[in-house]
């Protein structure tokens, strides 16, 4: 069992949402034992954005604020071990942008951005430790999920926007 939240801020204080806390739990019928945890910087869209393959846990996160123009977003992929110690992260994807939708498949991840158009990025992880983007498709609008048809194909629902409106 995974849980992610947010992470404690500095003394004690209110939560810090631009980094996301996990935790990672082995069950055993009632017993519960913590394997191990672990910080990785950004915040968490949701379910989809977490994954455990072959051992290894992948997390994609945002962080900072899209809207913001004086400090751009940022877009990450951490990858963990089992004893949830970071062995890869690639880090700079989309800069100000935020995620809108995660999928992984196998030692592939396909994530969405958006902020005026709506990349597709293509990122694999044969190589945890060396996660690298494949390639990106860059349509107007964005998926809010994204859906595996098959090991080939991948469905995303969203919305289309115009660029010439939303640019303004």
């Amino acid at each position: 069992l995974y849980v992610a939240t947010g992470a404690p801020g500095a003394e004690g204080s209110a939560w810090n949402y631009d980094n996301t806390q996990i935790y990672k739990m082995a069950l055993d019928k009632t017993n519960i034992q913590l394997i191990g945890s672990n910080q990785v910087g950004g915040r968490i869209l949701n379910q989809f954005s977490m994954d455990e393959y072959n051992n290894y846990f992948r997390i994609t996160t945002t962080k900072g604020n899209a809207w913001d123009e004086k400090t751009k977003s940022e877009n990450f992929l951490y990858v963990l071990d089992d004893k949830m110690a970071k062995v890869g992260v690639l880090d700079g994807l989309a800069k100000g942008e935020r995620i809108y939708s995660t999928r992984f498949m196998g030692d592939r991840a396909f994530v969405v951005t958006f902020k005026t158009v709506d990349p597709l990025f293509v990122i694999s992880l044969k190589n945890p430790q060396k996660p690298e983007v494949l390639g990106e498709l860059k349509i107007p609008g964005w998926s809010d999920y994204l859906h595996p048809y098959d090991e080939n194909h991948l469905i995303g629902f969203g919305r289309e926007v115009d660029e010439k409106v939303d640019a303004d």
